[in-house]
């Protein structure tokens, strides 16, 4: 069960940082949305903030989080 758990974990850490990836190329979340099976509106609810943190000025992207 905990091998089944710690899956999940990495594939939703995956998604993400693909999900930021496509942002960082200018990608819509309609386009995102479409892509993961969702509407837009959840989409950005989902990972909006992730990206924002990722893409900050702040960070280059080579820094983005494993």
């Amino acid at each position: 069960m905990e091998q089944a758990r710690e899956a999940c974990l990495a594939a939703e850490r995956k998604l993400a940082r693909t999900v930021v990836a496509a942002r960082a190329v200018s990608a819509s979340w309609a386009d995102i949305g479409r892509a993961a099976g969702m509407t837009r509106q959840a989409a950005h609810e989902r990972w909006d903030k992730t990206a924002k943190q990722e893409l900050s000025p702040e960070r280059s992207e080579d820094t983005l989080s494993p």
